[in-house]
């Protein structure tokens, strides 16, 4: 699950890491798709127990909750299997838009 939740810690690691997990997917997906099949399959079918042991109230507002720790060890396992670089021919943004640093 990835966009809409909350969390029992904090916000900015958890955006952190999806926002990297989504790039790396992205990139890898437009690189080598049926590298990325795994995880196309994980987002169709899989319902991870992202509660960590707690058990959150059944009602709408707690069908969004999950447990930190749990939430990012996921988050987590998912990058480890997806590459930092989605092949030789990946442009940065600064290179695509011509922007220089530092100038």
């Amino acid at each position: 699950m990835l966009g809409l939740l909350e969390t029992d810690g904090a916000a900015y690691p958890v955006a952190s890491k999806q926002a990297e997990l989504i790039a790396r997917y992205l990139a890898a997906k437009d690189h080598d798709p049926a590298g990325v099949a795994w995880l196309d399959a994980a987002r169709r079918d899989a319902r991870p127990d992202l509660h960590g042991g707690v058990r959150y109230l059944r009602t709408a507002r707690h069908a969004i909750y999950v447990q930190f720790d749990e939430y990012v060890h996921v988050l987590e396992r998912l990058l480890k299997r997806l590459p930092r670089r989605a092949g030789a021919g990946a442009v940065s943004l600064a290179a695509s838009t011509g922007a220089t640093v530092g100038r």
